[in-house]
């Protein structure tokens, strides 16, 4: 309700009465005395609306409605992947991803600075063959759309797919570090190793 007002001021809520107009959508909370809205269950990526009305105490016939309108993204966890120069890399971007059955990978977009001589394949599925000529570390942002279920439109994010291909006879061979993952709730700790 922060972008809301009441004869030109910001919303007071102990000056009006806030009420729902349409239906929640499954999953979907509103607190109806702070104007807050938190989700009570598992939802599903896709755009969530509903209607409130508010109405001002003092003139209950001074009302309000307008809509809500909330888009919950899936977020894929990003993949990196080592291989030998020379020895052509297979692997699934889904594996250590939570998406909705349906969910699509691609296109896969090269980083500006990826060595020349990779060729990388990859499917809707997520599973990909990669082959480099050229050692090096390779990027790509891979396009990731999930289904919205009963919406035909598709709600898409990105993730970066990280290849290290390492010549075995080099001498100049650094020390390889991965990217570390972690996912936690707000304010609660997390160690990684």
């Amino acid at each position: 309700l922060d972008n809301d007002q009441l004869n030109g001021a910001p919303i007071i809520m102990t000056e009006v009465s806030l009420s729902t107009a349409t239906s929640l959508p499954s999953g979907i909370v509103f607190d109806l005395s702070s104007g807050e809205i938190s989700f009570g269950g598992a939802v599903q990526p896709r755009v969530y609306t509903f209607n409130y009305q508010l109405c001002e105490l003092l003139n209950p016939t001074n009302c309000a409605q307008q809509t809500v309108s909330i888009t919950i993204i899936a977020i894929p966890n990003p993949d990196i992947n080592t291989t030998l120069l020379g020895f052509p890399l297979t692997g699934n971007l889904s594996t250590n991803d939570n998406l909705p059955a349906g969910s699509t990978y691609g296109p896969a977009t090269a980083a500006a600075d990826n060595p020349v001589g990779a060729v990388l394949g990859l499917n809707p599925n997520g599973t990909y063959t990669f082959n480099a000529s050229v050692s090096g570390v390779y990027n790509y942002e891979i396009d990731v759309c999930s289904p919205t279920g009963s919406d035909p439109a598709l709600l898409c994010t990105s993730s970066v797919l990280t290849i290290s291909v390492i010549d075995p006879v080099s001498p100049a061979n650094t020390p390889l570090a991965n990217p570390d993952l972690g996912i936690t709730l707000a304010d609660q700790p997390i160690t990684l190793n």
